[in-house]
């Protein structure tokens, strides 16, 4: 979960009629007429640099939207967005051309489980003065916050009761909110399960998985680019991350629940182009969407062609990578061939993050060439397949 700042004094606590912390008339580029509207949208993208020899990359790019002070190359409809970006991660930003009820976004922590979890929602009328009450010490803290007041926090809805510790608090009595330094806020928030959605493929059949820890709604920010952060610190903006690698080779876009609206209770929708000057039908979020990256499957060990290849596969096995992880059961000596055939020969994922195909056990015979197939019956995890059969060829030696 991510630490509790004063973003979520004025997000989580925005609601519907208190919106203090925002001053929507100052020079900010804010635009709260009209529906919530999508302006930019930035993403990892895939790429062939102009090195010797050429080489795949990634960059950060707006995939919707553009800004008057970014480079033509930075701004285009993305067709080949990573699937899995490694330690980096993948997040996508999707910047607001106005602030949203965050209440709906994201939820605060609290000191033990409250239902099925240890996190509860900011009522909409609520105020950083409910937060203080319902942050009070153990001793004091049903008289604070007690469930009568509907703008209470952190209160068990458990039958069976709530454990704080080894202490049982009753239903219908407080929890308390998680404030380990003592400064009479949440130390915590997570987005809120569903809020906003990846969804992918024919009809937004894969729904993608996310991170609810490391997604995030950002009220601060506009369209000035500072110049720490750059174009990554526009705003307001809400971040999403995929819990994980994005299926391959389809088309995503974003769908936004019922309940993630502005202030005047508009849903959000995402204008031609991000030009919030042609508006949008709220709730029509269609006219943005991007392309991920196919599966692909390279060679490690060896290139294709080479010559004087170890025959004997065991001391020396074929490693090839791929820019994904799959589904285990469709890599096999079915759908990974070698020819001339070899006995022996096992197929098996394998590495750190099971996205290393290698082919090891036979002994192959020597000056030969050999070719080995991948075919398009290895998938994704989300069912994807391999586009297109990859070939590898090479030469044993002796």
């Amino acid at each position: 979960m991510k630490r509790f700042s004063s973003r979520l004094l004025c997000t989580a606590l925005t609601a519907i009629a208190v919106i203090g912390c925002t001053d929507t008339e100052s020079a900010t580029d804010l635009n709260p007429e009209g529906p919530p509207m999508v302006r930019q949208v930035r993403l990892f993208e895939k790429f062939i640099d102009d090195g010797t020899p050429p080489r795949e990359r990634s960059r950060r790019v707006f995939a919707f939207g553009s800004h008057e002070l970014a480079d033509p190359s930075e701004v285009h409809e993305v067709t080949s967005a990573s699937a899995l970006n490694g330690a980096v991660g993948n997040p996508i930003r999707i910047i607001m051309d106005e602030l949203l009820v965050g209440n709906n976004l994201e939820e605060i922590a609290c000191r033990g489980t409250v239902d099925e979890d240890a996190l509860a929602r900011v009522p909409l009328n609520a105020t950083p003065e409910d937060v203080t009450r319902c942050a009070a010490p153990d001793d004091v803290l049903p008289q604070r916050c007690p469930a009568s007041n509907p703008n209470s926090i952190c209160i068990c809805q458990n039958d069976n009761g709530c454990l704080v510790g080894s202490k049982l608090i009753e239903k219908n009595q407080p929890v308390g909110i998680l404030d380990i330094d003592e400064d009479g806020g949440a130390d915590e928030t997570r987005m809120i399960a569903g809020s906003v959605a990846l969804k992918c493929g024919a009809g937004g059949a894969i729904d993608v998985p996310i991170n609810l820890d490391l997604s995030y709604w950002n009220p601060s920010g506009d369209q000035n680019r500072p110049a720490q952060g750059g174009f990554d610190a526009l705003g307001p903006a809400i971040v999403l991350t995929p819990n994980g690698a994005m299926p391959t080779n389809v088309d995503c876009g974003l769908v936004f629940s019922e309940e993630i609206v502005d202030k005047q209770g508009l849903k959000v929708c995402a204008p031609a182009g991000g030009n919030i000057n042609a508006g949008c039908t709220p709730g029509d979020t269609s006219a943005f969407k991007f392309k991920v990256e196919p599966l692909k499957i390279e060679p490690l060990s060896i290139n294709s062609g080479d010559t004087g290849v170890s025959p004997n596969l065991t001391a020396s096995p074929l490693d090839f990578s791929l820019n994904v992880p799959v589904t285990a059961a469709t890599v096999n000596t079915t759908t990974v061939t070698i020819s001339p055939a070899a006995a022996g020969l096992t197929v098996a994922l394998t590495g750190t993050n099971m996205r290393t195909i290698r082919l090891s056990g036979a002994t192959l015979a020597p000056n030969t060439n050999y070719t080995v197939t991948f075919t398009t019956a290895i998938q994704d995890t989300f069912n994807q397949p391999l586009p297109a059969p990859v070939v590898i060829t090479f030469m044993t030696g002796t």
